[in-house]
């Protein structure tokens, strides 16, 4: 808005001058493959800062002289660059596992888009590491269930935590014909929890169908006659 003064044709104006900016682009990129401790294989991977470098692909080796890749790729992202970093790979990796019976030394899993794209219908490994090295040897694994189903109100008396239970059912069924028929069988479960006034915590685990004598696993349903205890 200009503003009339006592100075015969002087006039101000007010200019904003925060509508927009100018940001600098780091022109300082680089890349680097070697053989680093960890991290995934064959993938090249954006590292911005040394923290990054330790957390995706370890900390510096003596082994093969890999420390010197690495203190490499520090100095250049101590002076303000950005990396693309690839852990180079060889007929020496694999990952750490939980074989199927065998004990698995060659299972190589290089990556999380190579587990999904090769080896995600595997049958001989439970567990694995999700990249190759020996930083994983020492890991554990630890498997957390949904624990109970049900509580059951069928007394306490004799019953511990992980004893099995099982209870038969005869329900009727509709039959794909169109007609009315009866399953028999019996549901198992396991005891994950016993509570004062004869009460317990059942978690069903599996079906046993009479006419086929076959128990398959199954899933809990509440109010389903055969996938869940009556009573």
């Amino acid at each position: 808005m200009a503003l009339n003064l006592v100075s015969p044709g002087v006039k101000v104006k007010e200019i904003d001058l925060t509508v927009g900016r100018i940001d600098g682009v780091n022109d300082q990129v680089g890349a680097i493959a070697g053989p680093f401790e960890k991290g995934p294989v064959n993938e090249p991977v954006l590292i911005e800062t040394e923290a990054d470098l330790l957390q995706t692909f370890g900390s510096p080796k003596s082994t093969d002289a890999q420390y010197e890749y690495w203190m490499t790729a520090s100095s250049f992202l101590s002076y303000g660059g950005i990396l693309r970093v690839l852990r180079t790979n060889n007929t020496t990796l694999s990952n750490a596992n939980a074989p199927v019976g065998v004990a698995i030394t060659n299972l190589s899993v290089k990556s999380s888009e190579d587990y999904y794209n090769n080896r995600s219908t595997d049958t001989n490994w439970m567990y694995a590491a999700r990249n190759p090295g020996s930083w994983a040897n020492g890991l554990k694994i630890c498997t957390i269930d949904a624990k109970a189903d049900q509580r059951i109100a069928i007394g306490t008396d004799g019953l511990q935590v992980g004893f099995a239970i099982t209870a038969g059912f005869s329900t009727s069924i509709a039959n794909n014909d169109g007609t009315v028929g009866i399953e028999t069988g019996y549901v198992k479960g396991i005891i994950t929890d016993v509570h004062h006034g004869g009460m317990i915590d059942v978690k069903v685990i599996a079906k046993h169908n009479v006419s086929t004598d076959v128990w398959s696993a199954i899933d809990y349903e509440e109010g389903s006659a055969t996938n869940a205890f009556q009573g």
